[in-house]
């Protein structure tokens, strides 16, 4: 079973477990004033919503880890496919790009014009 499946089925136990921590702890707890039980119930809505929000946080970032994982395999399938095709034709692109990158940073200029302080705009 994969992580987010396992994730997926603990949620709800989680969130309904901090709703129970939450109203516990509202009740229980020295120097906490007692709520009703309008905030009792409040206080878990809230604590259930914390505890789903984690959870939906980490499994949209599982999901984009996930399919990256899957882009790069493609790539290096792609990769392996094409230098077992052409050994050669790898080295061919690299020295290409080398060369035109070289070019591109030579034929770069960097002119740095001094610029006198302006003023403040009055208002």
């Amino acid at each position: 079973m994969s992580t987010s499946r396992v994730v997926t089925l603990l949620t709800p136990i989680f969130g309904a477990l901090s709703a129970f921590v939450v109203a516990w702890a509202s009740k229980h707890l020295p120097g906490i004033p007692v709520p009703g039980p309008e905030e009792i119930t409040a206080l878990e809505i809230a604590g259930f919503t914390g505890a789903v929000a984690i959870a939906a946080h980490w499994l949209h970032g599982n999901q984009l880890w996930e399919a990256r994982k899957r882009v790069v395999g493609d790539v290096e399938t792609g990769v392996h496919t094409i230098t077992k095709a052409d050994p050669d034709l790898i080295e061919a692109i690299e020295k290409r790009v080398d060369a035109r990158v070289e070019a591109v940073l030579k034929g770069l200029e960097v002119k740095v014009t001094p610029q006198a302080p302006q003023a403040p705009a009055a208002t």
